[in-house]
C-alpha cells in the first residue's frame, strides 16, 4: 500500500515539474501550462469539453492568491480538494455495493 501511494504522490510531483517548466517560472504553473495539463491529464474528460470556460473556472479556484500562477503549494491545496470532492460524489456506504 505505501508503495502506491508513493507512486500517486511522485506522480503528482513529476507532472506539476513537467508542466511548470514548459515556459519562464519552473516553480509556477501560468494559465497555459495550467490548462495544457488539464487537457493532458483532465479530472474530467468531459468538463473542458463541454466548455472551454471551465478552465479559467478551474484555474481561479487552483490560484488561491490571485496571482495569476498556480505554485506548488497551491497546486497541492488543488489537489486535496479534488480528492476530497472526488471522495464525496462517488463513496458509498461501508459494505454496501
Amino acid at each position: 500500500m505505501i508503495a502506491e501511494v508513493l507512486t500517486a504522490i511522485t506522480i503528482l510531483i513529476s507532472l506539476f515539474n513537467k508542466f511548470s517548466f514548459m515556459e519562464d517560472d519552473r516553480n509556477e504553473l501560468s494559465m497555459g501550462e495550467f490548462k495544457l495539463l488539464l487537457q493532458k491529464e483532465p479530472l474530467d474528460p468531459n468538463l473542458i469539453r463541454d466548455d472551454p470556460k471551465n478552465v479559467d473556472k478551474i484555474f481561479k479556484r487552483a490560484d488561491v492568491n490571485g496571482d495569476g500562477q498556480v505554485d506548488y503549494d497551491e497546486y497541492v491545496q488543488f489537489l486535496i480538494v479534488c480528492a476530497e470532492d472526488y471522495y464525496n460524489s462517488y463513496k458509498k456506504p461501508f459494505g454496501k455495493s
